[in-house]
């Protein structure tokens, strides 16, 4: 597991990105992923899976042509949404056992 911040990652490359948004507040907006470039650079390093976690009402607020409002558009007109009592749930049955 490689914890790293966008900057940080920038280069480097994984099997699963999880991203968290825990920065995005309805009073301040939605921060440094308002930036195409350095979302951009977020989502492009998994090769396989980008998981994003984030408080979707909080990310929808950012302006039309802010870069993360329109992947979770996209995210919920494919379905892609989830609320977090199933993701509890997947990880719970995915849990190794100690």
């Amino acid at each position: 597991v490689l914890v790293h911040t966008v900057d940080g990652f920038q280069g480097g490359e994984r099997d699963i990105i999880i991203m968290s948004f825990v920065r995005a507040s309805a009073q301040r907006g939605v921060g440094f992923v308002a930036d195409a470039r350095r979302l951009n650079v977020a989502v492009t390093r998994g090769r396989h899976s980008v998981i994003m976690l984030g408080h979707c009402a909080t990310l929808l607020r950012g302006d039309e042509d802010c870069s993360v409002r329109g992947l979770v558009v996209d995210a919920q007109e494919r379905s892609r949404v989830k609320p977090v009592a199933e993701l509890e749930a997947w990880l719970t049955e995915t849990a190794p056992v100690a």
